[in-house]
Order: structure tokens, then C-alpha cells, then sequence
């Protein structure tokens, strides 16, 4: 829809904006928008066109991996940014997991209530969703908190403004704007990028983000029988 593009695109044009006029540069602003644009532009045609069936969420990790990871490396690779730029480095990583794990407590609760609440019925099939729903964490993270929090956050310096375009991502990437879930995009978004700010080190985000899809899917299955 043109109106969920606009606001996709949001983030990089406020940056970018902000470069021109408070930093007098935009190069780094603009290679993120560019590598936001192929996931903008054409996620909607080629989700709609994966086959269907029982292994339909691995084509769904592979497209989303397509969209919203390959881009990033190539400009990383083009512009010759260094990894550690967008968080992904080995550097304090058992502070990032152990961050993870106390956000993913918090998160599951967070999510699994609004599960509940929504009615979500189980499947025994999310066991299978869940490989590669964890792995299609790290592309939300890379591209939400990797390129519009931390590496906006290196180039801006300004910790406000990486946040607010961070989340305005989020949330443009999760357009069913009820309360319901905006909650849990509010809760999990703040805490990741906390994550990220307190350790430089994205792959404790990427852990407790895609171990609460599973995690809060089955708290919510044993709140419903309470």
C-alpha cells in the first residue's frame, strides 16, 4: 500500500535531512535508504507469490533474507563500512546474550498476554515455523536495530533521534496499528535497541528476538488454559 512505503521510507529521509542540514554530509544516510528500498519496494509482490504448503515460512526467511539482509552487505562490501559498524562483531558478546535473555523474559510475557487475549490457537506445526522464524529474526534486527539504530546512532551521535527512526521502522513494518500490536512492537523495539547501545553487539538481539516467537507463543497456549 503507498501509504506503508511513504512511511518505511521515513527513517532514511529524516536522516538524511538531518545530515544536510545539521552535519553537511548524507552519503551514510543515503546507503541506508538504499538498502531499505528493495525490501520497500518489492516485498509485497514476492511475498504474495511463495509457494504455499508446509515449508512456506523457509521461503519466507529466504525472501525476507534476500530483501532485508543482502542489500546491507553489499553496500557494507561497496562503501567498505567495517561489520562492527551495524553491530555484528564478536566483541561483547556474552554481555549482548545475557541482555537477550533478560529482555526475552520480559518480551514473552509482553507478547504472550496479547496473545491470549487475540485468541491465537496453537498449531503443532509452530515447532516447524520456529527454525526458521529464528532465523528470520536477524533479518528484522539487522535492518531495525543493526542499520537504523546503531549505525544511525554512530553516524548521528544522537541517541533520541536513533531511536525514534528505529521505531518508526518497526512499527512501518508491523501496519495492524491496534493497540494489541503496537504494544509489543513499543516494548520489544525499546528493549533491543537498549540492547544494542548498552553491549555494540547485535546477535544478543537477534537471540531474544527470535527465540520470543516461540517462546511467547507457548506461554500464551498455557495462559489460555488457565
Amino acid at each position: 500500500m503507498p501509504y506503508l512505503i511513504v512511511l518505511q521510507l521515513i527513517p532514511a529521509f529524516i536522516l538524511i535531512l538531518f545530515g544536510l542540514v545539521r552535519q553537511k554530509k548524507f552519503q551514510p544516510y543515503l546507503d541506508m535508504l538504499l538498502m531499505i528500498l528493495p525490501a520497500t519496494f518489492f516485498y509485497e509482490m514476492i511475498m504474495s507469490n511463495l509457494p504455499e504448503g508446509d515449508f512456506q515460512w523457509y521461503f519466507y526467511f529466504l525472501a525476507k533474507t534476500i530483501l532485508f539482509l543482502l542489500p546491507g552487505l553489499v553496500i557494507i562490501k561497496l562503501r567498505k563500512y567495517k561489520l562492527s559498524d551495524f553491530g555484528i562483531t564478536i566483541n561483547r558478546l556474552k554481555l549482548s546474550i545475557l541482555l537477550g535473555f533478560g529482555i526475552l523474559i520480559i518480551t514473552s510475557i509482553t507478547n504472550a498476554i496479547i496473545f491470549s487475549l487475540k485468541g491465537y490457537i496453537f498449531s503443532p506445526l509452530f515447532l516447524l515455523w520456529s527454525i526458521p522464524l529464528f532465523f528470520d529474526a536477524f533479518n528484522e534486527e539487522f535492518m531495525f536495530r543493526g542499520v537504523f539504530f546503531f549505525f544511525a546512532l554512530k553516524n548521528t551521535e544522537s541517541l533520541t533521534l536513533s531511536y525514534i527512526v528505529s521505531m518508526i521502522l518497526a512499527f512501518a513494518w508491523h501496519p495492524e496499528f491496534t493497540i494489541f500490536r503496537m504494544i509489543p512492537v513499543f516494548v520489544q523495539g525499546t528493549l533491543l535497541c537498549y540492547l544494542l547501545y548498552k553491549s555494540e553487539n547485535i546477535f544478543g538481539a537477534w537471540i531474544s528476538h527470535g527465540l520470543n516467537r516461540t517462546s511467547a507463543f507457548v506461554l500464551a497456549q498455557l495462559l489460555t488454559k488457565l
